[in-house]
């Protein structure tokens, strides 16, 4: 089955680690665990950004035709 691509949906990301910190005994709502699945969302958002953009590599190329210098003739880099 082909999964539609619709990036990163971070309020289910919240709200699975929301789950999970009920799941474990904590209090989601506690000073301390309050912007948790907000923070993890935010960096699932940024470590998985280009994860699913078509499958391309994003490259950058450059002009492969570098001018011929003979250091020699330059009289550069004579003590080599």
């Amino acid at each position: 089955m082909e999964q539609k691509d619709r990036g990163i949906d971070k309020e289910e990301i919240e709200r699975a680690w929301k789950s999970i910190l009920i799941g474990i005994g904590e209090n989601p709502d506690r000073e301390g665990l309050k912007n948790t699945p907000i923070r993890i969302a935010k960096m699932y958002k940024e470590l998985f950004r280009g994860y699913n953009k078509g499958n391309k590599p994003y490259l950058t190329t450059f002009n492969n035709n570098p001018v011929p210098i003979s250091f020699m003739s330059k009289g550069l880099y004579t003590d080599i």
